[in-house]
């Protein structure tokens, strides 16, 4: 008669986790591959990754981005490997766009902006890399919230 109730705040918690991972994750990946696409109309992905044709800068985005959501099906299951790839691909994702924010990266965001024609496509694209770099910073929260969480567990 001395069982331990099950800890229900404990179970909550750590599925709300794995929820949000999916939920970031998903929408990171979603976010990126918008990004992608434009900088694959305007002809900019070859010119960005030194070293890489066009067609081999697309082909790496891919099999990071399957790589990624790979991680997001880990984490979904639990996995502590999920949740590293979730982790190190947030990380990578937020460094990149928060750079170019600054306008510590190559392109700056102020050079992105003034090179389109239309004020509207601007915003959307600045609108983009924001929403990456929240989607992505959530994410690497969650996943490292995840990782602590197991450890302790």
């Amino acid at each position: 008669m001395n069982e331990k109730p099950p800890n229900i705040m404990k179970t909550l918690v750590r599925r709300l986790t794995t929820k949000g991972i999916a939920f970031f994750g998903t929408l990171t990946v979603f976010l990126l591959v918008l990004h992608a696409t434009d900088e694959i109309a305007r002809g900019a992905a070859a010119q960005q990754y030194a070293g890489f044709g066009a067609g081999e800068a697309v082909l790496v985005f891919i099999l990071l981005m399957v790589l990624y959501l790979f991680g997001i099906g880990w984490a979904w299951k639990q996995r502590r490997l999920g949740y590293w790839i979730v982790l190190v691909g947030s990380a990578i994702a937020f460094l990149r766009t928060f750079s170019v924010i600054l306008g510590l990266g190559n392109p700056d965001l102020e050079a992105l902006f003034a090179a389109y024609t239309s004020e509207a496509v601007g915003v959307f694209f600045v609108f983009v890399y924001l929403a990456i770099a929240l989607t992505s910073l959530m994410a690497l929260f969650l996943s490292i919230y995840a990782l602590v969480v197991r450890k302790r567990s």
